[in-house]
């Protein structure tokens, strides 16, 4: 685990996936009068309302089957005034992508073609961020991305097109409920520690009872700036960290081969985008065995490149290097003192310990 200065190219002939330039639909009501192109809106109607112009796609609302959702997508120079005494009751729209996601995207659009001509097995990922849209919307997502992308995506058969949704499903299911076995299990636990040299526990102080992940890796590689991982943001929802180690679990496939690693973000579209992106790794390390990943962080600002770290799952995934978890938790207590943390362990054989906040 280490900083660089410059992206590490891969081997020639290594599988390798490029990913950058995470688009993030930001919608809000339409309040403009006619609707103006180019661009797409999504329009709630009754059931049944006749096509409306430029109508794309329809979809039922779900548990309504009075409304449907209408997508239209204007053209450039293309005006559409909605039909008087239309019975709806949203009109959205959202923008284009900002400059700094166009930006990493394109970054990782030439890395790729570098790549290439090294002659890489290149699969290109786009990661959509879509929870904001109606669950209803979500699929196909292609009708939500703008042209700048389209137009470079439609031309490659290597494209890996992701939505946050589904990166968050594959985490609820393959981290989360894991982690909720493990928790209240020594054994269990010990053999996770020992395995992979990380221990999950949760905050019994609240009814949330968010759940976290401490690991030796966490400790001792000094490349994110916290000594815990949060994998759910109350007892269910998965949290940042775990949604991206959802990703590349979603990426890989169950590739069991090593795979490269490279992804582009910019700290101007998310500002703790770095840390995100290394705990998702470390997670997808302690979670998926079969996962062997020579990943590069490739960090932006405003389109300069400030950090390049380059973390190896096999590096993260190792047995325990002290002697249990509750070792680990104690010296994950020692190291996060600063953050007013307070870590009890449980007299239980069962329960592994409770995390306590203070004001300190």
């Amino acid at each position: 685990m280490s900083s660089a200065a410059e992206v590490v190219l891969p081997p020639s002939g290594a599988r390798v996936i490029i990913e950058g330039g995470y688009y993030t639909i930001r919608p809000y009501p339409w309040k403009r009068g006619p609707l103006e192109g180019p661009r797409s809106f999504y329009v709630e109607v009754v059931a049944g309302t006749p096509p409306l112009p430029f109508e794309l796609l329809r979809r039922p609302v779900v548990n309504d089957a009075e409304r449907e959702w209408v997508v239209l997508t204007l053209p450039a120079g293309e005006r559409v005034v909605l039909p008087e005494g239309l019975p709806s009751r949203r009109v959205m729209t959202f923008d284009r992508p900002t400059a700094t996601e166009l930006l990493s995207f394109n970054a990782a659009v030439e890395m790729a073609a570098a790549l290439r001509s090294n002659r890489n097995r290149v699969s290109f990922a786009l990661l959509v961020g879509d929870l904001a849209l109606p669950p209803e919307l979500r699929q196909p997502i292609t009708w939500v991305l703008p042209d700048a992308y389209n137009e470079i995506l439609a031309s490659r058969k290597d494209t890996v097109l992701l939505t946050e949704s589904r990166c968050r499903a594959v985490a609820a299911k393959q981290i989360v409920r894991a982690a909720k076995r493990t928790l209240r299990n020594a054994e269990a636990l010990a053999s996770l520690y020992g395995d992979a040299g990380c221990c999950v526990f949760d905050d019994a102080t609240t009814k949330e009872r968010a759940i976290y992940l401490a690991a030796d890796a966490l400790l001792d590689s000094r490349l994110t700036a916290n000594p815990i991982v949060a994998l759910t943001k109350d007892s269910t929802r998965p949290a940042c960290a775990a949604t991206i180690a959802g990703k590349l679990r979603a990426l890989l496939n169950r590739e069991r081969s090593l795979t490269y690693h490279i992804a582009w973000y910019d700290t101007a579209d998310d500002p703790d985008i770095r840390n995100k992106n290394l705990e998702g790794l470390i997670v997808a390390a302690s979670f998926f065995a079969d996962v062997d990943v020579d990943a590069q962080v490739v960090t932006l600002d405003n389109g300069r490149i400030t950090h390049i770290d380059r973390l190896k799952t096999s590096e993260v995934r190792k047995p325990g290097l002290r002697n249990g978890y509750h070792d680990l938790l104690l010296a994950t207590h020692r190291e996060g003192r600063h953050y007013g943390l307070e870590f009890i362990l449980s007299a239980s054989s069962v329960d592994c310990c409770v995390y306590h906040k203070t004001n300190a």
